[in-house]
C-alpha cells in the first residue's frame, strides 16, 4: 500500500488522501503548524471526521491559552470490545514510535466508542503559544485514521461511526481565513471570533 494515500471505504467516497509528514518534519522540538501545513494535513483529517476544538484569546506573539487550548479530536466506534482493544494496542504503538502521546478514553458499551484527543504541549522556547498543534499531532492522527479506515468497516446503523464524507468547502475556507485562530473559539471545526 502507498504510505501517502488511504485505500478502502473512504477512498470510494473521494475523500482527499491523508498526507503524512516525514520523520524529519516532525522535529525533536515541535513547531506550530504553518498555514500551508494546515491546508495540506488538517483538511483531509477533517473530512475523515476529526474535529478542531479549542479556545484562544490574545494576539500577536503573546497569545495565551484561556479556557482550554486547540485540540484535534476524533471518536471512533467499534463492533465490539475485542476490536476496540486491538485498535488501542495499535494507538499505543504509534504513540511510542512518535514519542507523542494522546489523551483517550474507551467506553465499555456493546459497541465501544474510543475518544481521542491530541495536542502538543511542549514547543520551542520562541513559541510561547502552547499547547497547540504540531506535525506530531498530524502524523499521529493520520496513522490512526489510515489504520481505522482500512481495518474497521463502518457500522452503518451507528451515526457516530460515519464521519462527514466531505468537509464543506465554504466552511473550510472560512476556518482557514482566520488562521492562526489566536482570537476566537473553534467548536466542531467552526471558528467564531471574540
Amino acid at each position: 500500500m502507498n504510505s501517502n494515500s488511504t485505500d478502502g471505504y473512504f477512498h470510494e467516497k473521494r475523500i482527499p488522501p491523508l498526507s503524512f509528514p516525514s520523520a524529519e518534519e516532525c522535529k525533536p522540538i515541535p513547531q506550530r503548524l504553518t498555514q500551508s501545513q494546515v491546508q495540506k494535513y488538517i483538511y483531509p483529517l477533517l473530512c475523515y471526521g476529526w474535529k478542531l476544538n479549542g479556545r484562544r484569546i490574545g494576539g500577536g506573539d503573546h497569545s495565551r491559552p484561556v479556557d482550554g487550548t486547540l485540540r484535534l479530536m476524533r471518536k471512533m466506534v467499534f463492533k465490539g470490545p475485542n476490536s476496540a482493544r486491538r485498535f488501542v494496542k495499535f494507538l499505543l504503538s504509534v504513540e511510542e514510535n512518535l514519542n507523542h502521546h494522546t489523551s483517550f478514553s474507551l467506553s465499555d458499551d456493546k459497541r465501544p466508542v474510543l475518544s481521542i484527543v491530541t495536542q502538543t504541549h511542549k514547543q520551542s522556547k520562541s513559541d510561547i503559544t502552547q499547547p497547540w498543534l504540531s506535525l506530531r499531532d498530524v502524523s499521529l492522527a493520520s496513522q490512526l485514521e489510515q489504520h481505522y479506515s482500512n481495518n474497521y468497516p463502518p457500522i452503518e446503523d451507528d451515526y457516530e461511526a460515519l464521519p462527514p464524507f466531505l468537509f464543506d468547502d465554504a466552511s473550510w475556507a472560512e476556518l482557514l481565513a482566520h488562521y492562526p485562530w489566536d482570537e476566537g473559539v473553534i467548536e466542531d471545526n467552526t471558528f467564531r471570533p471574540f
